[in-house]
């Protein structure tokens, strides 16, 4: 049997879900488990279900992505200049934007949605 729970340093600054059919994600660390029985029932397998896929979510908006794969309906983006987080970032837009850096600006992530305080 594998273990179920992993060195928490195997996963440091690592994606701990990948997306699986349907747009969904699956998280990583289950791979290759027996998941019948994992669950005692259905209200506990559709609130891991809700978490593993918002941790998803989560993890695709704070991960680097190259210039080629935005698109404007992704709007403005947070630009950096290399690959690895450094410095902050140094310009806030959009490729569609007539000042945008494109000779300098190679990776983004998106602005992410704030959630609003209900009052």
């Amino acid at each position: 049997m594998k273990k179920f729970r992993k060195d928490p340093t195997e996963w440091e600054n690592k994606k701990m879900t990948s997306q699986s059919v349907g747009g969904d994600f699956t998280l990583e660390t289950l791979k290759g488990q027996d998941l019948i029985g994992l669950y005692r029932d259905y209200d506990v397998f559709f609130a891991h279900w809700i978490a593993i896929n918002r941790l998803g979510k989560l993890e695709d908006a704070l991960t680097l992505r190259k210039q080629e794969e935005w698109h404007e309906d992704m709007g403005a983006c947070l630009w950096f200049r290399d690959g690895k987080i450094v410095e902050p970032p140094f310009y806030v837009g959009g490729l569609l934007d007539t000042n945008f850096p494109n000779d300098s600006a190679k990776y983004f992530v998106q602005i992410p949605m704030i959630f609003e305080v209900e009052e």
